[in-house]
């Protein structure tokens, strides 16, 4: 898309489908068929390679990075400690159910995103709500503007991208955040994979 382009939130709507559907799925070859499938998030989340997946962990701060003159005991036991809990969490996030929560987690989260970023755009007419008085009457001016689709160059909208973005990373207190916190699909699988680990516990 050309950055002079103009643009209509229905345009930016559909762009950001396509990109989420370029990175959150792939297509994969069935004989002389081509089918697409969801993206597996999990060899980068957690890789299969000992090595690999120890960085992961030391950048997350689960475990300290290796200390010159440490044993291969000590290292040992560290593997042996938290093994079994990642062996546990690779078969979550191996699993549909796993799917499924990602799923509904990004179609809410941007489903929040999209208005966020873009209503002050593509709908000024829109005032905040405290402003307005419950039961009004609606001009015929202004149902006409409402009806025509506001156009903007494309590159206008990247400034409110960027800033919406860095809300996302690091806003405090963060929406997105909390709007994760009350998808039911998550806190379902959350209740399960928190009853496993306490079983994992209780019996090592």
């Amino acid at each position: 898309m050309a950055l002079k382009q103009s643009t209509t939130y229905t345009d930016i709507v559909g762009l950001v489908d396509r990109i989420r559907a370029g990175v959150e799925y792939e297509v994969q070859e069935h004989g002389s068929e081509a089918q697409r499938v969801a993206f597996d998030f999990r060899p980068t989340m957690l890789p299969d390679d000992r090595a690999e997946e120890r960085d992961v962990l030391v950048q997350a701060g689960f475990i300290k990075p290796e200390e010159e003159g440490e044993s291969e005991g000590e290292e040992a036991r560290v593997e042996a400690e938290i093994r079994r809990l990642l062996d546990e969490t690779r078969d979550f996030i191996d699993s549909p159910d796993f799917q499924t929560v990602l799923r509904s987690c990004l179609d809410e989260v941007f489903s929040l995103f999209l208005p966020n970023t873009f209503a002050k755009t593509f709908f000024p007419l829109d005032p905040p709500a405290f402003d307005v008085p419950k039961i009004r009457e609606i001009t015929r001016q202004e149902e006409e503007d409402r009806t025509v689709p506001v156009a903007v160059p494309f590159a206008n909208l990247l400034p409110a991208v960027s800033r919406q973005v860095h809300l996302v990373v690091n806003g405090t207190p963060n929406e997105y955040v909390k709007t994760l916190a009350y998808i039911k699909e998550l806190q379902g699988f959350s209740a399960i994979i928190y009853s496993s680990f306490e079983e994992v516990v209780a019996a090592a």
